[in-house]
């Protein structure tokens, strides 16, 4: 990733809410359960969303529609609230087009620039 003052701010040009789960408990195992969870707006920020490549895309029918699956890079500014509260049950959710991408890895730049997410779309949940 190149540095971000290489990058014009329109470069971010995706309205992204980052979300998380508001209600779940651990199992017996430490293992987080989730039931009912609704989620609540941790922060609005502007991002870039890359796809990874076009390689990785997986296809499937589910009933009578064609599905695609793909993981997304999505490149945000760094932000000291996210830095200290970021947890694994984040998600992140397009605010134009309502997509909800499911966090699978995420990295703070060490210059403090940036967060980089790996994500996958989530098509198959809804957050109401």
């Amino acid at each position: 990733m190149a540095f971000l003052s290489k990058l014009k701010a329109g470069d971010f040009n995706v309205k992204l809410q980052v979300k998380s789960q508001s209600n779940h408990s651990d199992n017996l195992y430490g293992e987080i359960v989730v039931s009912n969870s609704s989620y609540q707006n941790v922060k609005q920020v502007w991002g870039i969303i890359n796809v990874t490549s076009l390689r990785n895309m997986n296809e499937k029918f589910e009933g009578d529609k064609l599905q695609s699956y793909n993981e997304f890079y999505i490149l945000i500014r760094y932000d000291a609230v996210l830095y200290e509260s970021m947890k694994p049950d984040y998600i992140l959710v397009d605010i134009e087009s309502d997509e909800t991408y499911k966090i699978l890895a995420y990295t703070f730049d060490p210059r403090k620039e940036f967060i980089e997410f790996r994500t996958k779309l989530d098509r198959d949940g809804s957050i109401a």
